[in-house]
């Protein structure tokens, strides 16, 4: 699959729908800016492949937001 290049401005009004082409269609993008690339975007599947370990190691996806800050608070 090739890679498909955008402005950040283009990412800007399009990120929702970039997003789910890189999660459920295996997109990538490299993002240009001034003529050069700055940044590229990526399944995380991919990344870990690539680097061969996990982005994130423990997930904590249950804590709600309230609570976040609630415990930040103390």
């Amino acid at each position: 699959m090739s890679i498909k290049h955008l402005s950040v401005s283009e990412l800007r009004l399009n990120i929702r729908d970039i997003l789910e082409g890189v999660k459920f269609r295996n997109e990538r993008y490299a993002i240009i800016t001034y003529g050069r690339p700055m940044a590229v975007v990526v399944n995380i599947e991919e990344w870990e492949r690539m680097n061969g370990e996990p982005v994130i190691n423990s997930p904590s996806f249950d804590d709600s937001p309230a609570e976040a800050v609630d415990s930040g608070a103390q």
